[in-house]
């Protein structure tokens, strides 16, 4: 999603009844269209929140331009309000709560006006997005890790800088995989390196061996932009179901 425009909104309404208003000739929308196809029970979207969404969208003529709902492609982060996405979203996505699926029509002064996008969106282009929000940050819990001890091990406890075998699941916040390791074959990392996230060394820390822990890390102490040589994008919220396998000093801290 690139920048949108910073024209004055108009008072949302539903889908249904902005499609009323485009005639034969397919008339540009007036008004941002906002309907709820789902109503989400989680933490409701703000200005300032960061959010990770699925997103379908398309043109007046149900061709797809741009979709993240596909297998294999990773939700999209961005902080509401802030960030460089259209104004349509930034207007229509205020008040949706996580679990949530809502459909906006968005007239083309609040996505890409007379610009356009590409070769897939043409200038004074209608869009139409299907957006399912999966995940919220508060920015009063920007850095704040949410543990869950699913099993707690009797072994040795992990040392702040120790080498630390662990098995483990990464996930985005809607279950895709990302990354895990190989059955059998747990990976070694050191506690203190920064390339490992500073979230999941905190939950960690101090858990005996065969400990079992689901780790909810926000991106500012998770992945981070440039922390991951790309393999997360930026502003996404990750989930690691572990497995402390083993620990211990790494050798030049004896």
């Amino acid at each position: 999603m690139a920048s949108g425009c910073n024209k004055s909104s108009s008072s949302p309404t539903t889908v249904q009844e902005q499609e009323k208003k485009i005639d034969k000739s397919g008339a540009i929308l007036k008004s941002l269209g906002i309907k709820d196809v789902k109503v989400g029970t989680g933490e409701t979207a703000e200005v300032g929140d960061i959010l990770n969404v699925r997103y379908k969208g398309s043109l007046l003529n149900k061709v797809v331009f741009d979709e993240n709902m596909s297998e294999g492609k990773p939700p999209f982060g961005f902080r509401l309000g802030v960030s460089a996405v259209i104004q349509g979203w930034q207007k229509g996505l205020v008040g949706m709560k996580v679990g949530g699926e809502r459909q906006l029509a968005i007239p083309s002064d609040m996505g890409y006006a007379d610009m356009g996008s590409g070769d897939k969106i043409p200038p004074y282009s209608d869009l139409y997005f299907d957006i399912k929000l999966i995940g919220i940050v508060k920015p009063n819990k920007s850095d704040t890790v949410a543990r869950e001890i699913l099993q707690t091990g009797s072994g040795k406890k992990v040392g702040a800088t120790d080498l630390v075998d662990i098995n483990f699941t990464g996930s985005y916040m809607d279950g895709q995989v990302f990354d895990k390791t190989t059955p059998g074959k747990p990976t070694t990392f050191p506690m203190d390196s920064p390339r490992v996230p500073l979230g999941l060394a905190r939950a960690m820390l101090g858990q005996p061996v065969g400990t079992k822990l689901r780790v909810t890390l926000p991106p500012a102490v998770g992945f981070q932009s440039g922390t991951d040589n790309g393999a997360i994008p930026d502003n996404m919220i990750t989930v690691f179901n572990l497995e402390i396998v083993a620990t211990r000093p790494k050798p030049d801290s004896k």
